[in-house]
């Protein structure tokens, strides 16, 4: 029956081409052939339709026009020029090879069409093959999806970080990084020994740090650096959030009703807004509280602002007197510059009373409660890094007011962002961090936590009795606080101008120095208004303002200005007073608005440095690069690890496929026979098989990233319940169409050897196979 197929359709070829066939069958060349040559023994014995003599003097003359053509052509060939005979035979070179492209060949996507018709054949092992090579796609994807993630996290709390530490060149630097790096460098491993090892030897430490300050101290000329930024601000501008500039200004601040509260000297002290005021009167608050709570001891506050500790006679049951715990004192002087240790065990029935309130209690406690020593403490300056307190309230926000939105949210109903313009100078904001909190020395600071408040604060901590929220949003907003500017305490008295503070510890002078000082207040022209309370954002690790009060810098200009006009306004100004140049600045912050920015700052200033004279180069300290550049390089070292781990895999599934491919070759032997015998080339043999393993390829590698994409999904659940980091592993397009690439070039490999072989193999012997 197929016979006759092939025969039919070999009878329909004949009829635009020559078909010889050779066959053992007469019957079929009798009922198809139009002509029938018998051969035996390699001889001609037969021709039912031989040529006649008529046909062969045809074809002779035929031949002969034929060789007088190619005669008459030799003749003009070596009648025409050279030039002209190259050109002729580049002509007939091309035709011929015009010729050769009509021959057909297998196409791409005939090859395409006949792998994939294979393969739907056998559906469960193509599946199963492909989910083999998938296994190291999807684990390279989701490798790469948390890596993207991280690093995307990364680069957002490298942007918010660098927009609250930002690089800080200053009039006077000291080159931190060098120091810090040279602490953490072993001396011993990199100089050169000139003494022998038979003693011991100092090796120099704390010198050596201190002659490193020294040799780094240095003096920045930010006037023409500052002349340079303007005037390459395109350069610098694509890779900054804001550039800040500071001023020698020297504020204080007070609530806007404060003058009717003072009365006295002491007075003035603390009404004064600053966190030293608060964080002592805190201490208080706690001490009173704690020692009443614990140790029975009576304080009372007496009307001259002393403070004197009474113990009852029943304490803890007449227990002997040595075993009272002893009680130290802490008092500081009322400029909180000088520490003084009081040391008084309070006996059975006595008691013991502090200075009035220019002598203010920092600390008090027991040795046995606390365990503490207390020439340990040290000085006054260093209780702020030994509580970690930052004394800065007000603070100058960035100029970058789209930046600020973005990071933080507003609270509250009437609460609004400032209207960032030179007519709305007074306007700030009460920053929180993103639980709506805030220090609390600061809230204290600001009049806006009461001395009740406070009272039941202390109470509560020592009571383990959860504090309520202290104000709502509204009361907050409206707030105004009067500023005095250095210039504001420049009065005429007694014939001259002085700085009026001068005679504040004059007893004779204490009633003069009040009035003043209320007058100052009174004719305070500088307020800062809260118009609105914002929170930093849910998703931010760092925002760019500070906890506090922060203005905008046309305050800052404001009062550059208002300090100017005050100094000009003087006859005779003291010595002491300078005007400010606003093109000096006694420091510059540059907020930097990526890591892979801050490259391009530092070669901005290096450029400067380059042009710059000896004297007018500057340094400056970059502590945030040296903590969180090396975070990146670990994320990346760790994906690069886990990704060359993950690729093994791929490697072995890639090899099997290239196994996988041999088989089929072994298979379709048979229909390899076919192809070739029916006209298809070595290469086209060779392009099914490829094209068959490209298939494969690309069925990996989509499952691949689907299988990634499914598994995401947990992978973002559990590392948000564990680290509070939501959608962390992200997958980038680039990346999955990279790995499909990636799939499908790993196989196309993988088959080139079996496809190889494939087209090698004889079709005689080919058709033979069963």
């Amino acid at each position: 029956k197929t016979s006759v197929q092939v025969m039919d359709l070999l009878k329909e070829v004949s009829k635009e081409r020559l078909v010889i066939m050779v066959t053992h069958n007469p019957d079929l060349a009798k009922e198809y052939s139009s002509r029938i040559i018998n051969i035996l023994d390699g001889e001609l014995v037969g021709d039912n339709n031989p040529i006649t003599d008529a046909e062969m003097t045809d074809f002779a003359e035929k031949m002969s026009k034929n060789k007088k053509k190619q005669i008459e052509e030799q003749k003009n060939l070596q009648k025409m020029s050279k030039e002209k005979a190259k050109a002729y035979k580049k002509e007939q070179k091309l035709l011929k090879k015009q010729d050769k492209k009509k021959v057909k060949r297998m196409s791409f996507w005939t090859a395409l069409a006949l792998s994939f018709k294979n393969l739907l054949t056998k559906k469960a092992r193509t599946l199963l093959v492909s989910f083999a090579g998938s296994i190291g796609i999807f684990g390279i994807a989701i490798i790469l999806a948390l890596s993207s993630g991280f690093q995307g996290y990364i680069n957002r709390v490298q942007e918010n970080t660098l927009s609250t530490y930002p690089i800080t060149i200053s009039a006077k630097s000291i080159d931190f990084t060098s120091v810090i790096m040279s602490m953490f460098t072993d001396s011993s491993t990199s100089k050169n020994v000139d003494h022998d090892k038979n003693g011991v030897y100092i090796k120099e430490n704390i010198s050596k740090m201190m002659n490193d300050v020294g040799g780094t101290l240095g003096t920045n000329n930010l006037e023409k650096f500052y002349d340079y930024i303007n005037e390459h601000e395109d350069e610098i501008k694509p890779y900054v959030n804001a550039i800040k500039y500071s001023y020698n200004l020297k504020f204080n601040y007070y609530e806007d009703d404060i003058i009717s509260s003072i009365s006295k000297a002491d007075d003035i002290k603390y009404s004064e807004i600053n966190a030293s005021n608060a964080i002592m009167d805190m201490i208080i608050k706690y001490a009173l509280n704690y020692f009443e709570d614990k140790t029975k001891i009576t304080f009372t506050e007496n009307a001259d602002g002393s403070y004197t500790l009474y113990r009852p006679a029943d304490y803890e049951g007449n227990a002997p007197e040595e075993d009272y715990p002893t009680l130290y004192a802490f008092v500081y002087d009322n400029n909180y510059t000088n520490l003084y240790q009081v040391i008084k065990q309070i006996d059975q029935n006595g008691s013991f009373t502090f200075p009035n309130k220019t002598m203010v209690l920092g600390l008090v406690f027991t040795i046995i409660d606390l365990g503490i020593n207390p020439s340990e403490i040290g000085s006054s300056s260093s209780m702020s890094s030994l509580f970690g307190f930052s004394t800065d309230i007000f603070n100058e926000m960035i100029d970058n007011q789209k930046l600020i939105e973005s990071q933080y949210t507003l609270v509250g109903a009437n609460s609004r962002f400032i209207n960032y313009d030179a007519e709305h100078a007074n306007e700030a904001l009460l920053v929180l961090d993103k639980n709506s909190e805030i220090d609390d020395y600061l809230l204290f600071s600001l009049g806006l936590v009461s001395d009740e408040q406070m009272n039941n604060i202390m109470e509560g901590l020592i009571t383990n009795q959860k504090v309520s929220k202290l104000a709502s949003y509204d009361d907050i907003i409206g707030a105004e606080f009067k500023v005095l500017e250095e210039t504001d305490y420049y009065r005429e008295y007694e014939g001259e101008i002085i700085d009026i503070r001068t005679i504040a510890n004059d007893s004779s002078k204490q009633a003069d120095y009040v009035n003043m000082y209320k007058q100052i207040l009174t004719d305070c022209p500088n307020t800062i208004k809260i118009v609105g309370v914002v929170r930093l954002g849910e998703t931010e690790n760092a925002g760019s303002l500070k906890e506090g009060v922060a203005y905008s810098k046309f305050f800052t200009d404001k009062m550059v200005d208002y300090h100017n006009q005050n100094i000009e306004a003087m006859t005779n100004p003291p010595t002491d007073l300078e005007t400010i140049d606003k093109t000096i600045p006694s420091s510059i912050a540059i907020y930097i608005n990526s890591f892979d920015s801050k490259a391009a700052v530092k070669n901005f200033i290096e450029k400067y440095n380059s042009q710059a004279e000896k004297n007018d180069r500057i340094t400056y300290t970059d502590t945030v690069d040296l903590i969180m550049s090396t975070v990146s390089t670990i994320i990346n070292a760790i994906t690069y690890v886990l990704i060359a781990f993950v690729s093994i895999s791929l490697i072995v599934s890639s090899i099997m496929i290239g196994i996988i491919t041999y088989i089929s070759v072994l298979e379709r032997t048979k229909e390899i026979g076919v192809l070739r015998s029916v006209g298809a080339s070595k290469g086209d043999i060779k392009l099914v098989f490829t094209a068959e393993s490209l298939i494969i390829g690309l069925i990996a590698g989509i499952m691949g990233i689907l299988i990634a994409l499914l598994l995401t999904i947990p992978v973002n659940i559990v590392i948000n319940s564990l680290a509070g980091i939501g959608n962390v592993a992200v997958l980038p397009v680039l990346g999955a169409v990279v790995l499909i690439a990636v799939s499908m070039i790993l196989t196309f490999i993988a088959g080139l050897v079996p496809a190889n072989v494939a087209s090698k193999k004889d079709p005689v012997i080919a058709l033979r196979t069963e």
